[in-house]
């Protein structure tokens, strides 16, 4: 009869798909990871990965030396002869205290230098024209020079230019480690529609299919450096996060660290003592280990060449899969702790409707989906996902849902996104004065919802500090975000916060029934460029200093002329050199007169 029209209608699908298929959607979403790093666009009409140096994962590292700067794997194989040049799991030190990370930074035994600033964790970068040249860069520098290099390489790939993205953080970071992540992206020059979590991101991209009876998916996120984990409820095309917990200390990196004591203690066996290693020798154990680590999810057994490390050294050995699980199963015990948890506080009981969704490179380890399928028997694991690229992926379609909205009036999506609401995992409190700390922004309660606080009292101007509960959620160890000033003013007082649809902490106050002025709190740079050009000058003071004195030091010692006495003194000046609050507070002319009565007027007269 041919009154369907069926050819016409076709053709009319395929127009709308040609024309999504060339429209630009300059939109990137980027899962900035603690060991990898993986970029999705919308590009020809559907949701795909942007290959960097040829895969679609890059390791997170950056090779740093003379203004000279190499990323992934081209930068990781400088780590061999360069180590103390080559920075990585820059993502465990972003936003963090250098009191919250020194035990790590003793822990993993890093090649590259560390050093304290304030409260602040700086690198130390070295220059190959003079050994006491020296400069150094903050966690956020770092990052902001491996974001752009990121989104230049999808631009050379796309062929246009980006103008927003996402990027996505875990849901157990703290508010000062997404302030310093935007920082970051600023530095880079990118416009952040939002900072994403990894674990909604990951449920957005399930691919779970939409049914109408409510379902729990347990999101299970053990990535490079972290643990992340989210219960999500979806039903239809609705997804609301209910819980999040997680560990910001456990991840494949710590896995890495097992396998290195596993050799270790092999090459003890054979008479090799490690700490005699220089910093090449133990970078190319680490990268061993690594590639060992890896190959035991495939395979029952890895073979391990020493030589590879020293070729002086005659030495190989197997290592089987078995030994190194048992060397992990307390870290993959502690993510089933957590999960065990989780579902306490949510109350929910996890049943064959339900899914675990594995997210996260060190989720390919064999044991964790066999501890997981021990503690939870009747619960499905989702096999339909990749768990290295599928929190870019979740993050490139929600940016394209939101750069779509952004518009006005709001562009068509050509790939309509699920609703999800993510929500706020650590409390915020706020201080008035001497006043003990009161909760306005309880976790659990839904990004961009607004809490508010009304008060009797009038101010005449008061300090107000905004606090927010720590790694481990207890009130009592609360941790200052932002400390400001704030008019007075006589009526009743209000206050309100939120978590905006950025990942910005909003704290708005004033007058109750007038307009309230609201700020973003605490983000700033976390040291600004003239603090590290001074730090930068003072740390090659001070490495010169202590250059020249171990050298006059070491003639005099092979001249048979250093005392017990002086060694003492050589130990004590090391001491006060190597003491933090010299390179923070002592001046210029301190430093000088202290090696100036050291190398002149003692050891030289020696």
């Amino acid at each position: 009869m041919g009154l369907f029209y069926p050819k016409p209608y076709t053709e009319l699908r395929v127009y709308f798909y040609i024309f999504f298929a060339m429209q630009q959607y300059p939109i990137l979403g980027i899962d900035l990871g603690t060991c990898y790093s993986c970029v999705y666009a919308y590009h020809k009409g559907s949701i795909e990965p942007v290959p960097i140096n040829g895969a679609n994962t890059i390791r997170s590292a950056i090779y740093v030396r003379d203004g000279v700067m190499l990323f992934g794997s081209l930068a990781m194989a400088h780590a061999h002869n360069e180590p103390d040049n080559v920075f990585y799991d820059v993502k465990r030190f972003i936003g963090r205290t250098y009191n919250e990370i020194g035990d790590l930074v003793q822990r993993k035994n890093y090649q590259f230098s560390i050093m304290q600033w304030g409260d602040v964790p700086v690198f130390v970068v070295p220059s190959s024209q003079d050994r006491n040249s020296y400069s150094v860069c903050t966690p956020e520098v770092l990052d902001s020079y491996f974001l752009k290099y990121l989104v230049d390489e999808a631009q050379n790939y796309l062929g246009y230019q980006i103008t927003d993205v996402v990027i996505t953080v875990p849901a157990f970071f703290q508010q000062s480690q997404q302030n310093t992540t935007l920082a970051a992206a600023q530095l880079a020059g990118l416009n952040v529609l939002a900072l994403f979590h990894e674990p909604s991101a990951a449920a957005l991209a399930s691919n779970l299919p939409p049914v109408l009876e409510l379902r729990h998916v347990l999101v299970y996120d053990l990535g490079g450096g972290t643990f992340d984990l989210a219960l999500v409820e979806t039903k239809n095309a609705l997804y609301d996060v209910i819980g999040s917990d997680g560990d910001p200390f456990l991840g494949g990196s710590d896995f890495d660290y097992e396998m290195c004591k596993i050799i270790q203690d092999r090459l003890v066996q054979h008479g090799i003592d490690i700490n005699m290693w220089n910093r090449q020798k133990i970078s190319r154990l680490q990268d061993l280990s690594e590639k060992a680590k890896i190959e035991l999810s495939t395979m029952k057994s890895t073979y391990i060449d020493i030589s590879l490390i020293d070729s002086s050294i005659e030495c190989d050995f197997d290592i089987y899969r078995d030994e190194f699980e048992k060397a992990i199963f307390p870290y993959i015990q502690r993510t089933l702790d957590i999960c065990h948890r989780l579902l306490q506080y949510t109350h929910v009981v996890l049943t064959p409707n339900d899914a675990i969704l594995l997210v996260g490179g060190s989720s390919y380890i064999p044991l964790v989906r066999a501890s997981l399928e021990k503690a939870f028997p009747n619960t499905p694991i989702l096999n339909n996902v990749n768990p290295a690229e599928i929190v870019a992926h979740g993050a490139a379609w929600y940016c394209l849902d939101m750069y779509c909205s952004k518009h006005d009036p709001p562009l068509q999506n050509p790939l309509p996104c699920p609703v999800i609401h993510p929500i706020v995992v650590h409390s915020v409190y706020v201080q008035f004065g001497n006043n003990p700390p009161v909760l306005v922004l309880p976790s659990g309660v839904r990004c961009q919802t607004v809490e508010r606080k009304t008060y009797a009292f009038s101010w005449n101007g008061v300090r107000v500090k905004i606090l927010t509960d720590g790694d481990d959620h207890q009130a009592g160890n609360l941790r200052e975000l932002d400390t400001f000033n704030i008019r007075g003013f006589f009526g009743q007082a209000v206050i309100e916060m939120q978590m905006n649809a950025k990942g910005e902490l909003e704290f708005s106050y004033g007058r109750q029934g007038h307009r309230l002025e609201t700020r973003i709190v605490g983000f700033q740079h976390s040291i600004s460029m003239t603090q590290l050009n001074q730090f930068t000058q003072r740390y090659n003071l001070i490495k010169k200093c202590k250059n020249d004195i171990t050298a006059i030091f070491t003639q005099k010692q092979q001249q048979g002329r250093v005392t017990a006495q002086a060694r003492n003194q050589y130990n004590l000046i090391m001491d006060w050199f190597n003491n933090p609050k010299v390179i923070q507070r002592a001046s210029d002319d301190t430093i000088n007169r202290v090696y100036r009565e050291n190398y002149y007027d003692y050891f030289a007269r020696l």
